[in-house]
């Protein structure tokens, strides 16, 4: 309630198409998503994305992060190519960003292109997957962080 109240103001003071309003939508996009209201939360993404796509100062991070919104409620309604492609501009731009010199962590751009190797594997496209993988695998090489994998259990029949 209190981000729709947000929203209104919002979009009163400011007008309909400001970066704000994005921000409010994009927020209310992510609790209907909670929600399990997928259409909705995909709607409010798209209309947030919309207005930050045509905004006049750089709005990279936001669209960053209504790109991933917009990418989790698309996957979550069954449109995986088109979550792909969110995800995709969403790498795109954190690249950009870090190649600009915005702090950008490689943890960042690498938990990014493993949600994508993942929605890969749910699209059955094994290369790809193993792509986005090798990359973010990369990334994650670079940092400081690692990731523990552990050895999978061997299955009766295949022992």
């Amino acid at each position: 309630q209190l981000f729709r109240e947000s929203l209104e103001i919002r979009c009163n003071t400011l007008g309909p198409n400001h970066h704000e309003v994005a921000s409010s939508l994009r927020h209310i996009g992510r609790i209907y998503q909670d929600r399990g209201e997928h259409e909705q939360a995909l709607r409010l993404h798209t209309k947030a994305l919309s207005i930050l796509q045509s905004c006049p100062r750089d709005c990279s991070e936001d669209l960053i992060e209504v790109l991933m919104g917009l990418g989790q409620a698309q996957h979550s309604t069954g449109c995986h190519e088109q979550a792909l492609r969110s995800y995709e501009a969403a790498a795109t731009l954190l690249r950009h960003n870090q190649q600009k010199g915005k702090k950008v962590s490689p943890e960042h751009i690498a938990r990014v292109l493993n949600i994508m190797g993942n929605l890969a594997l749910d699209m059955s496209n094994v290369d790809a997957a193993s792509a986005y993988f090798a990359e973010a695998a990369s990334l994650s090489e670079n940092s400081p962080a690692t990731v523990e994998i552990k050895d999978l259990p061997v299955c009766a029949a295949a022992a």
